[in-house]
């Protein structure tokens, strides 16, 4: 019932290092996330919120046109949303995950909870409200303030919350072929069946407190116009696995899921649920939640099931369903390597032959079809035009167009090449499998095996010029050579681990980084190398370096380092993915690039900072006085009213405190911080602001 009024209305990481989350990552690639998205909710015709996997939380203030990613603080699943007016809602997920905003969703705060996967969220009231998943089920009197568990170990798994009240409301339950609806009249404290069946129940919604509707697989729908006592089946349609059903008002509905084959199943009615007729379906996705806010305007959210499986589904029609456009952009294949020839310019290689071209910094990709089909695992621009990709099978493809078109080359071997890098237009290396060094001095139209002293599978290749170059592989294999390939030394890494990528500043100073998060360091170009971060849980499969100080280590599941005193501390950055990133690039001052599985691609424009802002946004005029301050300090925004949030940050870019602003300035009390140099973020849709004060 509130749900509907609403529409009326309108892993504790293993790391022992301290995660950054001002650092925040946007998506460049797919748009608005590449996570998969579940649930989505509407406070008005203009103003949503969608949540999903690992911490994605979306907002929309266009009626779902375009989205934008909010920060979540949180990396667990996030299942179901909901709003109990304009300003306050919560979401729920896995791990007892709840989240709690007061500003439409634009910051969300973390609740204490329960340990259990949450399904489903619900508010009766704004202070009385329900979270549900596996055997529990939680309640608040308070807004959230706290939870109490009202009713543990019910034998069934529990799913989709809805109450018509503060102390009547309705769960799904169930298992395998035993399926049940539970009613409660006091509150959650007692629960008795309202229905039963051996088919799978999936989703209730009610227009009132007495009309309601409940979705289950086979394509049934059933309805109650006695407030849950009794229930018809109104639709039947069998092989389908029916996932949710929406009513924008008691005459207009619509239900999504799929069948078997991965074909798309929506249904609507116009008669109050009596009647329901197949609506036109979207092609080769799994469907499995939607919101409309009209009988016109929706958003449908689901699973491609191809070409990709990995691609989420959110599509918005603004014509009842009659046809959607798909929000989520561009492609999911997976990223090996990247390289930016110029701060614009850059590429990324993969899956199936396919390259990625961006042209605007990283705002936009555009798809290259090379010349091969085999996984590309390299790719070197030693212009913004002219560069090579190399990968399995001996791969070689070369463009002079900026990738509108590629040529095959023939690099003389059927093993797989990893990695690639031309320190000049016609002067490239390439490296593989089985200790495989390939050198170019005529642009790859012809290729020559080189002596590397090893047979082991090499993963990485870095020149500093046509003579000075570093090779790294299997079992701490590091090469060197300083007369363009004629010959290559092996070095002694001090580790027997895998070595992924490796990287020169200069000809003193490199890192390398492999398996068991181990960060290798040298400073005499490779005589010695010294360990200066090691592990177990991650591998680190990227690193790059901006200067003497300032780098990044990416690795799997979306793992994102950064250090700023040369590798001596590392911080663990919020990436926002699981996926793993094969590549990181840092392409000026304050930019860097990251890509991995699943089509992702990673923008943050303040390399090294610490501090998040997005990319192409304009610098400000917040003033923080004074600069060297006691007690406190005074956030200045001359000539107009701010609204956001202001955060402090020590040197290392760790969050010491945070305050809303709405106005012209915010005064901050400082006392509580250590002495030293302190930063200030100002965040809000607009831009976001930085400047900095001493601490005395």
């Amino acid at each position: 019932m509130k749900k509907y009024l609403l529409f009326l209305m309108a892993v504790w990481t293993c790391l022992t290092i301290p995660t950054l989350q001002a650092q925040r990552w946007q998506w460049l690639n797919p748009k608005p996330t590449g996570n998969y998205v579940n649930d989505v909710c509407f406070t008005d015709p203009m103003n949503g919120n969608m949540v999903g996997d690992y911490g994605t939380i979306l907002k929309s203030t266009d009626g779902g046109a375009t989205w934008k990613t909010k920060f979540s603080g949180n990396t667990h699943n996030l299942t179901s949303v909901f709003f109990v007016d304009g300003a306050t809602g919560y979401a729920a997920g896995d791990m007892g995950t709840i989240l709690k905003t007061t500003n439409g969703g634009e910051f969300w705060v973390t609740q204490p909870a329960y340990t259990a996967n949450l399904r489903s969220i619900f508010f009766a009231d704004a202070n009385i409200g329900y979270a549900a998943g596996e055997t529990t089920i939680l309640k608040t009197i308070d807004g959230g303030i706290a939870w109490n568990v009202i009713s543990y170990n019910t034998h069934y798994n529990l799913r989709s919350l809805w109450f018509i009240n503060a102390d009547t409301g309705f769960v799904i339950a169930g298992d395998w072929d035993s399926y049940h609806l539970l009613r409660t009249i006091d509150g959650g404290i007692t629960w008795s069946e309202a229905f039963s069946s051996n088919t799978f129940l999936s989703k209730l919604f009610f227009t009132s407190a007495s009309t309601g509707w409940m979705a289950a697989d086979d394509g049934i729908i059933l309805k109650t116009v006695d407030g849950g006592l009794s229930w018809d089946q109104l639709y039947y349609e069998q092989g389908t696995y029916q996932d949710d059903i929406f009513f924008a008002d008691p005459g207009w509905g619509m239900a999504v899921g799929w069948q078997t084959a991965c074909v798309p199943h929506i249904i609507k009615t116009v008669d109050g649920g009596w009647t329901w007729l197949p609506a036109t379906n979207l092609i080769g996705a799994q469907l499995h939640s939607l919101w409309f806010t009209d009988r016109n305007n929706g958003i449908v959210l689901g699973q491609r099931c191809f070409p990709s499986s990995e691609k989420s589904v959110i599509m918005h029609t603004t014509n009842g369903g009659q046809s959607y456009s798909d929000l989520v952009s561009s492609t999911t294949a997976g990223w090996q390597a990247m390289d930016f020839p110029s701060p614009t310019t850059g590429y990324v290689s993969g899956d199936s032959g396919l390259v990625m071209r961006t042209t605007d910094a990283g705002n936009t990709w555009a798809v290259c079809h090379t010349s091969s089909t085999q996984l590309l695992k390299g790719v070197s621009f030693p212009t913004p035009l002219t560069g090579y990709a190399v990968g399995v099978s001996g791969a070689v493809v070369k463009t002079t167009d900026g990738g509108a078109t590629w040529t095959s080359g023939s690099s003389g071997t059927g093993l797989s090449l990893n990695a690639v890098d031309f320190p000049s237009e016609s002067t490239g290396y390439t490296v593989g499998d089985f200790g495989t060094i390939l050198k170019t001095s005529d642009g790859g139209a012809s290729w020559t095996a080189q002596a590397a002293g090893t047979t082991r599978f090499l993963r990485s290749v870095r020149f500093l010029n046509t003579s000075t170059g570093y090779a790294a592989g299997d079992y701490g294999t590091i090469l060197k050579t300083t007369n363009g390939g004629g010959t290559w030394s092996i070095q002694t890494s001090g580790t027997e681990l895998d070595l992924y990528s490796i990287f020169f500043l200069d000809e003193n100073n490199g890192y390398a980084v492999g398996a068991a998060e181990q960060v290798l360091k040298t400073t005499n170009g490779g005589a010695t190398w010294s360990l200066v971060h090691v592990g177990y849980y991650y591998s680190y499969l990227s690193v790059w370096f901006r200067d003497a100080y300032t780098g990044y280590v990416t690795g799997t599941a979306g793992i994102i380092l950064l250090t700023t005193d040369g590798g001596v501390t590392w911080t663990v950055q919020s990436s926002g993915t699981p996926s793993n990133l094969y590549a990181v690039c840092i392409t000026g001052d304050n930019t860097a690039f990251a890509a991995g599985d699943r089509g992702t691609i990673l923008g943050t424009s303040d390399a090294g900072v610490g501090i998040s802002s997005l990319p192409g946004r304009p610098a400000g005029k917040m003033q923080v006085y004074p600069s060297t301050a006691l007690e406190t300090i005074t956030v200045l925004f001359p000539g107009e009213d701010r609204k956001g949030v202001v955060h402090v940050l020590d040197a290392g870019g760790r969050e010491i405190l945070q305050q809303p602003v709405a106005g012209p300035e915010v005064n901050l009390d400082v006392r509580s911080l250590q002495p030293g140099l302190h930063l200030v973020r100002m965040t809000s849709d607009r831009t976001t602001e930085t400047a900095k004060f001493i601490k005395q």
